[in-house]
């Protein structure tokens, strides 16, 4: 994403700190693909950036960042976490997720045939023990199953762990929570990890 952005887009202005988080993120990951048709830039990065775990985005300063999320985490990723005051809070609202939004499995179709048209290769992951389907309302894990297509990865083991990370995102709801901030709080970018310094308004 960076070499299309710099040599053939000619952006000059990266965030380097989310690149090198990036690249150490998917630094055991492989993609291989070609384009032969004319696309626009920002639906090339769109594609390419379901199949990783980056979202590439233009931040508040003009930079093109990378900012990726771990497969896990540990209290070490929080030694920087950024403080949200409980009495900057203006006001907020949670949420879940959709439910049709938890998948029970997925099948992942890889390794594009430029010639036929056509997937040679299918990986596929489901973790979902017989609690876990009947809280969601399901009773086979093929109830509710997802099948992604990504034509940038020909590697095995790269869509084993990519048909991975999809599942363990989509095995349950996530609870969003949007909160109403000052000005500055403007600092903040995608990817950040926050925390509050306490919570009496929720």
């Amino acid at each position: 994403l960076k070499h299309i952005a710099v040599d053939e887009l000619g952006v000059q202005d990266i965030n380097q700190d989310s690149y090198v988080d990036a690249k150490a993120i998917h630094s055991h990951l492989k993609f291989d693909f070609s384009v032969k048709d004319e696309i626009k830039s920002k639906e090339l990065f769109e594609k390419i950036a379901k199949s990783t775990l980056c979202y590439p985005y233009f931040n508040n300063q003009g930079e093109l960042s990378f900012s990726s999320y771990k497969p896990s985490y540990t209290l070490n990723d929080f030694a920087n976490t950024k403080v949200i005051k409980d009495f900057d809070v203006i006001n907020f609202s949670f949420n879940k997720t959709k439910l049709e939004q938890v998948y029970t499995f997925i099948t992942f179709k890889y390794n594009y045939n430029y010639s036929t048209k056509k997937y040679d290769s299918i990986a596929s992951y489901t973790d979902s023990n017989i609690d876990q389907l009947a809280y969601n309302g399901y009773s086979n894990i093929k109830d509710n199953e997802l099948v992604f297509e990504s034509p940038f990865i020909k590697d095995k083991s790269t869509a084993e762990d990519i048909v991975k990370y999809i599942f363990k995102d989509y095995q349950f709801q996530h609870l969003t929570c949007k909160i109403k901030l000052p000005l500055h709080y403007i600092h903040l970018d995608v990817g950040d990890t926050i925390k509050f310094d306490k919570c009496n308004k929720c």
